[in-house]
């Protein structure tokens, strides 16, 4: 067995049962939560926060906040650190993919017979049906839980729109990047391609957010004083508290996209490399 599919098996079986340690640590505790236009809040609001799989929160609320013990920030910091070791080892994993796209899940990258990654040994299998690896909502495996320091103050929500932006980058700026972003097969395919291309063409990184991002501005205490600063709130909040803070919410209706056309029209229409969002220029 591959050491690097042992390695996901492991931290599959130790997120989920950290998950286990938290979910009980946090129905232990009776404090309080919040969230948008739901009832039963705590049960909803943990469901939501240590959610893996797929089937475990059908309808997940927009976001809430779920107020913890230092036993609960405790275990949510275990549990982050298993959650990128998750990340990390599959992005390992994925590195032995050729460049362009594949549209099938992860899961099926492994046990199809025409993928790169197919295992072979039968164990592995088996050893993916016990952790449940086709149900995991990777997502959600990957998102890193946010927990607030005590003395929060304030926590309001807002909506933040970012359109498409397009960066120029000169051809030795490509190559940089791709040195330091990509590895194994996809980064020596990458840089033979640039190999090819006109060293004196420029090359153009489309970076873009399309959907609304939601996302609060918190006031907290910090050595007696006030401090203001806002952050993604994707998911459900915990914070280290006793209390909940004073609340606004922003309501449940997004603000209307504003998309529009492409802010640089003199670009392919299909990246040059994928993985970097870059493109090139039309002559």
């Amino acid at each position: 067995m591959d050491h690097r599919i042992s390695s996901l098996l492991s931290v599959c079986r130790q997120l989920v049962n950290t998950r286990n340690q938290l979910v009980d640590q946090l129905t232990s505790e009776s404090l309080p939560a919040w969230l948008p236009d739901q009832a039963s809040q705590r049960s909803v609001a943990i469901q939501a926060a240590t959610a893996l799989y797929a089937d475990e929160c059908p309808l997940p609320p927009r976001s809430g906040l779920l107020c913890v013990g230092q036993r609960s920030a405790d275990i949510a910091a275990q549990f982050n650190i298993y959650k990128q070791i998750l990340k990390e080892t599959i992005r390992s994993l994925k590195e032995d993919l050729p460049p362009g796209r594949d549209n099938r899940t992860f899961h099926a990258l492994l046990t199809q017979t025409d993928s790169p990654l197919f295992q072979r040994d039968p164990t592995v299998a088996k050893a993916l049906r016990q952790v449940r690896f086709g149900d995991l909502h990777l997502v959600w495996a990957y998102r890193q839980l946010r927990v607030l320091d005590p003395t929060v103050l304030s926590f309001r929500w807002c909506w933040h729109v970012k359109r498409r932006e397009v960066i120029r980058l000169k051809h030795e700026e490509v190559v940089q990047l791709a040195e330091r972003r990509m590895k194994g097969k996809a980064r020596e395919v990458t840089l033979s391609q640039l190999a090819r291309e006109n060293p004196n063409h420029d090359f153009a990184r489309a970076r873009t957010q399309p959907s609304p991002q939601l996302k609060a501005n918190i006031v907290a205490l910090h050595e007696g004083e006030k401090i203001r600063y806002s952050i993604p709130t994707p998911s459900i909040v915990l914070i280290n508290q006793e209390a909940l803070p004073d609340l606004r919410w922003v309501g449940n209706e997004e603000p209307a996209s504003k998309r529009g056309g492409r802010s640089d029209a003199t670009i392919e229409k299909e990246p040059f490399i994928p993985a970097l969002k870059i493109y090139r220029y039309v002559d």
